[in-house]
């Protein structure tokens, strides 16, 4: 069985770590357009959060990336949540592991255990087509390879998907918020400030009338602060859409004017702080760039992410079942639900066992056993991943642009969430008890084949 992979990113990576487990005859072979420089290494992605669901999965593809984010990424046992006045509205999450880190961190992680050759950077591929008995793939410079399934992994402007739907259909659109990200060297914010995020020992989550600001360790607790790596973000609403490559002067003045005035309990100047040490001087010889190593001085970078999002698809597979979408070519993630990355593991590893069982390990690459693969993916994601993108969107709505009242009502919901039993809160954490393989067994245990 051979199988192509379209896109290099975190669900590439899963698809190909799920098919060498689960069908260890298949060949694989992972596209990916761009060539990553380690100029770009440090904000591939800008930061990034994988929780317990989504270990979990990857667990059984990688275990190695799973001990290599253990060692690199910072273990978040809760999320503190504030507002604009400073005030801690409480904690949630308790008691479920998730991990936040770097993405091109967890990007490395899911390089291992990768053999050379298998990843091919550089190879855009612009067309995808099929028929009942193999799909076609065709590479910016005119050349085509054949193969029997396409995994589609290439993100929110997928090639996959418009192979399957054409370019006029479901086409993206701005939701109307955008996210600023990156990362600043913990020692390059005051002595208080320092000392109260790692008193904190958990990532904080500020809400205000407009707009929401983030901030969490990247690197594990134990880090010496010299060299502990702080990645923050903000979200907030504006129309249009800003540009991605904007100077920092205008990113500097836009989260200024949103969140400068904001107060935290580890003193007034905490958002102004991180604000002014990521993007308040560009110049490479300043006062708070003197003291950082060369690798530190890599992470005062950003990104500029306006989100954009598509109809719900109606089908994640093309008519002849060669060809597949997981990930944001499939349903684009509010990046509010920190479900992003673990949703795309779990549709690989889903895929892979579903790959396994009908197609016989490998041996059965009919059209017969591609739709069969079709319709328990779909069956079996299609309701998962509507309910992760629900409160996703219901998380990103706490983060528009609010009347007074409005505020004091979403400070009062969350207050009240953060109260709840354990049990109760199962509802809201976007199912991170959802276990793949389990799944899969009940769905087979009625005797589908």
């Amino acid at each position: 069985m051979k199988v192509i992979v379209v896109g290099g990113g975190i669900g590439g990576l899963a698809a190909y770590h799920s098919f060498k487990t689960y069908v260890p005859d298949a060949s694989v072979t992972v596209y990916e357009a761009y060539v990553r420089s380690p100029d770009s290494a440090s904000v591939l992605g800008g930061g990034s959060v994988i929780i317990m669901n989504g270990i979990r999965a990857l667990s059984r593809i990688s275990p190695n990336a799973v001990a290599h984010i253990y060692r690199t990424g910072f273990q978040a046992p809760y999320f503190n949540l504030r507002n604009e006045h400073g005030s801690t509205l409480g904690q949630m999450g308790r008691g479920r592991d998730r991990l936040m880190l770097a993405r091109a961190a967890l990007h490395d992680a899911m390089m291992l255990d990768v053999p050379e050759g298998v990843v091919v950077c550089g190879r855009r591929v612009i067309e995808v087509n099929e028929s009942p008995e193999k799909a076609t793939v065709t590479f910016e410079d005119g050349q085509t390879e054949d193969c029997d399934l396409v995994i589609g992994a290439d993100g929110v402007r997928s090639t996959c998907r418009t192979a399957i739907y054409g370019p006029d259909n479901h086409a993206l659109r701005y939701d109307g918020m955008t996210g600023i990200g990156g990362f600043v060297p913990l020692a390059s914010l005051s002595k208080r400030i320092q000392d109260g995020i790692m008193a904190d020992c958990a990532p904080s989550m500020t809400y205000g009338r407009d707009g929401f600001f983030g901030y969490s360790l990247s690197l594990p607790i134990e880090t010496p602060v010299a060299e502990q790596q702080l990645m923050w973000w903000s979200t907030y609403a504006v129309d249009p859409p800003p540009e991605r490559d904007q100077p920092p002067s205008d990113i500097y003045a836009t989260l200024m004017s949103k969140h400068a005035h904001w107060h935290s309990p580890h003193g007034p100047n905490l958002f102004h702080s991180i604000i002014h040490a990521a993007c308040g001087n560009s110049d490479p010889e300043s006062k708070a760039q003197a003291h950082s190593s060369s690798t530190q001085a890599r992470f005062r970078k950003w990104l500029v992410l306006p989100r954009f999002e598509t109809d719900r698809l109606p089908r994640w597979a093309s008519d002849h079942s060669r060809i597949f979408l997981i990930g944001d070519a499939a349903h684009t993630q509010s990046p509010d639900s920190g479900q992003g990355a673990s949703m795309a593991i779990e549709d690989a590893d889903m895929l892979g066992i579903l790959a396994k069982h009908f197609t016989k390990n490998g041996i059965d690459s009919s059209e017969e056993a591609m739709k069969k693969i079709r319709t328990a993916y779909e069956t079996l994601r299609m309701p998962r991943i509507d309910r992760v993108l629900r409160l996703g969107k219901d998380s990103e709505n706490r983060k528009r642009k609010l009347s007074w009242f409005a505020a004091k009502l979403r400070d009062v919901a969350l207050w009240m969430l953060c109260r709840m039993p354990s049990w109760v809160m199962r509802r809201f954490n976007a199912g991170s008890l959802y276990n793949v393989d389990v799944e899969v067994a009940h769905y087979l245990s009625f005797g589908r084949t």
